[in-house]
């Protein structure tokens, strides 16, 4: 039988964030993609959506996420209550 462990971060480290008004983040995300294309998803929490920016899988970085702590290079985010 297979183990199946489901573990949630301990830390999320952001680097820089960038805050927009909700239509410029819809608008920004969609950029340059052809009708019927599929954009990266925009993720929403609590009254604020975003979309992470992640680093690239260096040996410290894959180090930092093997002990609980994922790095995001940025977060573009607007209010969205609803």
């Amino acid at each position: 039988m297979v183990k199946v462990t489901f573990k949630l971060w301990d830390e999320v480290i952001i680097h820089e964030e960038i805050a927009y008004s909700l239509e410029d983040l819809v608008k920004l995300s969609s950029m340059g993609i052809q009708p019927g294309g599929l954009a990266k998803p925009l993720r929403w929490a609590e009254g604020v959506v975003f979309r992470p920016g992640g680093m690239p899988p260096t040996d410290e970085v894959v180090t930092e996420q093997l002990q609980g702590r994922i790095h995001w290079s940025s977060v573009s985010w607007a209010l969205m209550p609803e």
